[in-house]
């Protein structure tokens, strides 16, 4: 769902036909609740369920980077690039991961949590009546359904995702309990990763509430600012047999350039013409001890007696012929 193909100035392919049309349904699925969510009496506990289930069995996650600005812009819901706000929330997203990393270097913090900064204030003053940042995990701000939000369960359940605690945070200041927001007032969201559409959803759900008020921006996640250094493969483990090179050709083989450990060791040309192969005919000649002709090694064996009378041969594949052990044995270590 994140990207939208355009070959060689074709125009619109069939699957980015495919990709409006699915892009268009779960807008629509969204909108549709989210308008039912502004009413008085507020959604029903089918409708509720209905939408929960309506999106999750689409088993959409998330509609990508393209289709999640052209979502936001479709609702006026995406924030200008221009907005000082925007920096300083990449900047507080970035001290708060270098704090967690100083108490501890593997913190989820780091690698897996997303984060969200949020910010409630007059457009136009540089102070914000409210603000703060959020990360994913278990909900601070009380379950979003007290806040009249609704979530959908996509992979895990989306009560603890960033935005929604953050949205229930603003939702629960002074000013907006009451239903009635005030003139310029400006609530700003931007996520360290691209929402998900059960968060999509809540911010729409917000927007038909408190249309104008809420803005959102977001970044693509965690983006390596350097190639990573390529670190040399470790020589292979020495033989237990003593085999100077175990797992390629000898060293005057013709492979200059090529990595030894990719290529396979040939057996000895030696002038024999017995070889076992699946490929080979049935009639030819065969090894009939295992690796006694042409391996290292011979295989033990041993004959004993069939059902039928006729003697059979065993074959071991050990190195040396297995050991029996009888009552006498274990009788000794009494």
């Amino acid at each position: 769902m994140a990207w939208s193909f355009t070959w060689w100035g074709r125009g619109a392919t069939s699957v980015d036909r495919r990709l409006s049309s699915c892009f268009d349904d779960t807008a629509q699925r969204l909108e549709s609740f989210a308008a039912r969510c502004a009413g008085k009496a507020g959604p029903s506990s089918a409708e509720v369920a209905a939408y929960q289930k309506s999106v999750e069995q689409a088993d959409i996650v998330t509609l990508g980077e393209h289709w999640t600005i052209a979502f936001l812009k479709r609702f006026g819901l995406l924030c200008s690039k221009d907005d000082p706000f925007i920096p300083t929330a990449r900047q507080r997203i970035c001290d708060f991961r270098a704090e967690e990393a100083a108490k501890d270097s593997v913190s989820r913090s780091i690698f897996h949590r997303a984060q969200c900064v949020w910010q409630l204030g007059i457009d136009g003053d540089e102070g914000a009546l409210a603000d703060g940042l959020f990360e994913s995990g278990e909900p601070i701000c009380g379950a979003p359904a007290s806040h009249g939000l609704y979530v959908c369960r996509l992979r895990h359940t989306r009560e603890g995702d960033a935005e929604i605690q953050a949205l229930c945070a603003a939702l629960d200041t002074s000013v907006l309990r009451g239903g009635k927001a005030p003139q310029g007032l400006k609530l700003n969201l931007h996520l360290s990763d691209v929402p998900c559409v059960s968060c999509l959803g809540c911010t729409l759900q917000f927007q038909f509430r408190f249309p104008g008020l809420l803005k959102v921006s977001f970044d693509r996640g965690r983006v390596q600012s350097k190639d990573s250094k390529i670190i040399p493969r470790p020589p292979p483990p020495p033989s237990k047999r003593g085999n100077a090179v175990p797992y390629a050709p000898l060293p005057n083989a013709p492979h200059d350039g090529v990595d030894r450990s990719m290529l396979r060791k040939e057996r000895p040309n030696d002038g024999r013409a017995d070889s076992t192969s699946f490929y080979l005919n049935p009639l030819a000649a065969r090894r009939p001890d295992g690796a006694s002709k042409g391996g290292e090694e011979a295989v033990p064996h041993k004959l004993v007696n069939g059902r039928n009378g006729a003697p059979q041969q065993q074959t071991y594949y050990f190195s040396a012929g297995p050991s029996f052990y009888g009552s006498e044995d274990y009788d000794s270590c009494q």
